[in-house]
């Protein structure tokens, strides 16, 4: 008779339950950190100390609740102080059209010039200092011309310059000069948002001065020629007001932690990153994986 034997070699690696293997791990881990005692320190200590003046900063700045809806008074169109004599480009030209912009011309106390269309006005005021003698250009459908009257509906468009002509950004005071504003219309809402009403403290609603550029003036004047071109009665005298903004909680030092909380973070780890990738550069120097490897971890827990 001949008898069959079957041995199973088990090495140690297999014999190592998992909470064993995750043991000699935070053990290994232990020593490190024990001996490089300060280094530790330096890591657990400059996240709590941010996070401590984050919280001290905090305390020392009171949000303002603002109980009461904001309500801005009106005002009336000419709140442009230009000085100069404009001349508003229009165009194409008709006649009942030329009687529409002769008396919006005439109420704002500005002179017109016509142009056949619209090819022309944009030729013109795309001249070299044109933009120094024309306040806007208004561009109605080229289609107006052959036209025998004028249509109650209307598409108009008024080309003002590209830039500010506004320096001074007070409330209540306007320079002429270029400035380096435009009027960003591919913006619904600002970049930089901040608590409360935008241009809190303007009047007519601040930048990109809608109201100091003439814009609201030229589009008002326009409109009400236009209307009265079509009607017997006189329009009654309309001013412009501000949307009320409702109550809010005036927070300053939010939007400072929200643009600098990715930084405070940054600073918290970069020097735990930087000695784990020390401390990783090492074990590959002093081989302390392969030893790891013979206390019984597998290779992907090295």
């Amino acid at each position: 008779m001949s008898a069959h034997y079957h041995f199973k070699c088990l090495s140690f690696e297999s014999t190592m339950s998992n909470w064993s293997r995750l043991c000699l791990l935070m053990w290994k881990n232990w020593l490190l950190q024990r001996r490089h005692l300060i280094q530790s320190l330096i890591e657990l200590g400059v996240p709590i100390l941010l996070s401590v003046i984050l919280i001290f900063i905090r305390n020392c700045v009171v949000p303002f609740e603002h109980t009461k809806p904001t309500v801005y008074p009106s005002f009336d169109t000419k709140c442009t102080k230009w000085e100069k004599n404009w001349t508003i480009a229009w165009s194409p030209y008709h006649p009942e059209l030329a009687n529409v912009m002769s008396r919006a011309a005439f109420v704002i106390g500005y002179q017109q010039q016509v142009f056949a269309n619209s090819t022309e006005l944009y030729s013109a005021l795309t001249e070299s200092g044109a933009m120094k003698q024309y306040i806007a250009g208004v561009v109605f459908d080229d289609d107006i011309a052959g036209r025998e009257h004028l249509s109650r509906q209307v598409k108009v468009t008024i080309r003002f310059p590209g830039a500010s002509r506004i320096i001074s950004r007070l409330p209540d005071e306007s320079i002429e000069g270029v400035g380096d504003e435009n009027w960003r219309t591919y913006l619904m809402f600002p970049l930089y948002q901040q608590f409360g009403p935008r241009e809190s403290f303007s009047q007519a609603g601040g930048e990109p001065g809608y109201c100091k550029e003439g814009f609201l003036l030229l589009q008002d004047a326009i409109s009400k020629a236009y209307i009265e071109h079509f009607t017997t009665s006189v329009l009654p005298f309309v001013q412009f007001q501000r949307f009320p903004y409702p109550s809010y909680v005036d927070d300053p030092i939010l939007p400072a932690l929200t643009a600098f909380m990715s930084t405070i973070i940054l600073l918290s780890f970069v020097y735990p990153a930087i000695n784990t990738i020390r401390a990783v550069a090492v074990e590959k120097e002093t081989m302390m994986k392969e030893a790891m490897k013979l206390m019984g971890l597998p290779n992907c827990s090295g």
